[in-house]
């Protein structure tokens, strides 16, 4: 197999590529207390499974009328999850798509 020759492809680590990336802030308001801050999630099975969590409750949200009110009430009736982490996953995900 041949050398790829130099600058063919980009680097992971080209200046100036970490600033493209938006970074996250905090929700605000009153729905920003009812979820936990961050969730360390180990590699494998479980984090796969609450990566689907999350993306349900950011569904979730997407899936509202435009009259609902996205707020810690409807969250909390909406969300399916009734024991952690699953629960805390899915409103981090339903938080993070109201912004």
């Amino acid at each position: 197999m041949a050398a790829m020759p130099s600058g063919c492809c980009p680097s992971r680590k080209e200046p100036g590529r970490a600033e493209s990336y938006r970074t996250k802030s905090p929700p605000s308001g009153d729905i920003a207390a009812v979820v936990a801050s961050a969730m360390t999630i180990a590699a494998g099975p479980a984090s796969f499974h609450l990566s689907r969590v999350y993306a349900q409750g950011w569904n979730a949200v997407r899936q509202l009328s435009a009259d609902t009110p996205v707020d810690p009430k409807t969250m909390a009736t909406l969300n399916p999850y009734t024991s952690e982490p699953e629960r805390t996953r899915w409103n981090q995900g339903f938080v993070n798509a109201s912004k």
